[in-house]
């Protein structure tokens, strides 16, 4: 994910002086819902400019049938929408979202609903987490278009994706605004996932988003979170605890990206 931003970012998000930009996906084997949220996000922030912006598609037939799944090719060619119906079909395709609801979400739990087994408690636990991040964006980013979101379920390794993507402020801009002793992302991202703090944007607002999401998905749902904001990464490890590295570059905005554990339908009929 990280070399994705490295690679993609800058030239999407726009080089001083570029007339044009061009990512080239030709040789790429494999897309999934992070990157097809990453591409979108800053597709629609770089197209605001004066540059012509062009992406060649994957040649692989795996990564070209994704293109087509995750609506990447109804958003950057406008082609035809994905069939989400499609028998062969395990992508909740992107969507572009601005407000916070928690129907929001029904498409991935539609999704997950399909092609997995979960328990009512574990429903509402991933409703709660795409609902706690597009709030944030809602409340914090002032990002031009919302959040981008997709997701993907994987029969290997039985678990759900998903990717929730803005082109806004950062979690580090948000805050060092009203607390002017978080000096960089890094640490921003560190308080924002012990919690208790809060950009204060909303009048009530507890700064439990991204503490709450990275509470419910390492220790209810035992997944994983990754979270790119400004030039920071930070990443869950087996403990749940965080670990954060450098980007190497400035990706404006914030990626969330999680991965729980959903036991396939199949497996759950050989294994009751």
């Amino acid at each position: 994910m990280i070399q994705l931003v490295k690679e993609v970012v800058p030239f999407l998000q726009g080089i001083p002086g570029d007339r044009e930009a061009i990512i080239d996906l030709t040789r790429v084997q494999y897309l999934g819902p992070y990157a097809a949220a990453l591409l979108l996000a800053n597709y629609l922030t770089g197209r605001s400019s004066a540059r012509e912006h062009r992406i060649l598609s994957p040649l692989e037939a795996k990564a070209s049938s994704f293109m087509h799944f995750s609506g990447l090719n109804h958003h950057l060619f406008d082609l035809p929408a994905p069939d989400i119906t499609h028998p062969n079909n395990v992508t909740a395709p992107l969507q572009v979202i601005k407000e916070a609801t928690w129907n929001a979400s029904n498409p991935i739990i539609d999704l997950v609903h399909k092609h997995a087994i979960i328990s009512e408690d574990a429903e509402i636990y991933l409703r709660v987490c795409i609902n706690e991040v597009i709030q944030n964006v809602e409340d914090h980013a002032e990002s031009k278009f919302g959040a981008v979101y997709c997701a993907r379920y994987l029969v290997r390794p039985q678990e759900v994706r998903i990717a929730i993507v803005d082109c806004g402020l950062g979690i580090g801009a948000t805050l060092g605004r009203r607390h002017p002793e978080i000096a960089s992302a890094k640490m921003a991202v560190e308080r924002a996932v012990a919690g208790g703090i809060s950009a204060n944007s909303r009048p009530g607002n507890q700064g439990i988003g991204v503490s709450n999401l990275w509470s419910v998905v390492t220790k209810q749902l035992n997944g994983r979170v990754f979270i790119i904001t400004e030039d920071v990464a930070g990443y869950s490890d087996k403990a749940g605890s965080l670990r954060t590295t450098s980007v190497g570059t400035r990706f404006a905005g914030t990626g969330v990206f999680f991965a729980v554990p959903a036991k396939s339908r199949e497996e759950a009929e050989k294994d009751p």
